[in-house]
């Protein structure tokens, strides 16, 4: 693993920029920010300084930024994740605006008058571009928007706490949610849930799938049918289980920092969030994007 870019502050979400083609589109704790790899640019907010305020570029405010989504190629959400509320980014412009939810009012209500409690990750549904589906940690749920109509519903808060990632299984068939404890899979058709991994304590342990610990799963992508990969915060860890095996193993050990070398030799400091690209794994991490080969 090698170091991409330094960044400010922690990488909430990173995503190829649609915009600027060949760029990386980011989440730079309170801002919003693109990097081509060598220089990075701010696009709204400001990385070192949290709050509230619908503007153009700089002074625009951000509590922190946790996701992003892109509604086409001009405008991205944004979950503001502290605010309460999903707030838009005009790419022409640099211009913010609110979108869904009241910002800085906390709430559970579905509608056009939609309420969320820590917003935290998006991901678009397989079938239905217009529809995303959306982590509420407060309220301990997954719900779900048509960007189109701006409306909200609740999918599910079955058997959840605390969700955080959101992401599609490698068939396209369920999502993969991660709670700070644990890993599970929900499917679109049947509207069931099933535990994958983890336990309802936190703490620090690999082994069998429903029998290891973390501690703040942030983010979870899915490799293959087989392996799926976990951003564990707070462990500083990326944790890979596999499904044949029954098993979950740590790479990157922790340390609380960032260092470069090979699987078993690196180490990342509060992983948050995955991007691949092709072969190659993108991991947002505080102060930095690093990059493992494929």
């Amino acid at each position: 693993m090698k170091t991409l870019i330094r960044t400010e502050g922690r990488v909430g979400d990173l995503q190829q920029d649609r915009f600027i083609r060949g760029n990386f589109l980011f989440a730079d704790e309170h801002a919003l920010k693109t990097t081509d790899g060598k220089n990075t640019y701010l696009i709204a907010g400001n990385a070192r300084q949290s709050g509230y305020y619908e503007g153009v570029g700089s002074a625009a405010r951000f509590f922190w930024v946790s996701n992003i989504f892109h509604i086409n190629n001009k405008k991205i959400l944004i979950a503001d994740v502290d605010n309460h509320c999903l707030r838009t980014v005009n790419r022409w412009t640099n211009r913010t605006n609110p979108f869904v939810g009241k910002c800085r009012e906390a709430g559970f209500r579905d509608g056009y008058d939609a309420r969320f409690y820590y917003p935290h990750a998006m991901v678009q549904d397989p079938k239905i571009p217009e529809l995303v589906y959306i982590t509420d940690r407060g309220n301990n749920a997954v719900r779900f928007l048509n960007v189109l109509g701006k409306r909200v519903a609740t999918l599910t808060r079955s058997g959840l706490n605390q969700p955080t990632g959101i992401s599609l299984d490698y068939m396209k068939k369920h999502l993969l949610i991660s709670g700070i404890y644990y890993v599970t899979r929900f499917n679109l058709e049947t509207k069931q849930s099933q535990l994958v991994t983890g336990e309802p304590s936190g703490g620090f342990r690999d082994g069998w799938m429903q029998n290891v610990l973390y501690n703040w799963a942030d983010d979870v992508l899915a490799l293959s049918t087989d392996v799926i990969l976990i951003a564990d915060r707070h462990n500083h860890r990326l944790r890979v289980a596999s499904r044949n095996r029954d098993d979950v193993c740590s790479i990157c050990r922790g340390s609380g920092d960032n260092y470069d070398g090979d699987i078993w030799g690196c180490a990342v400091d509060y992983p948050l969030s995955f991007l691949l690209v092709g072969e190659e794994l993108y991991v947002g991490a505080y102060q930095a994007i690093r990059r493992l080969p494929g």
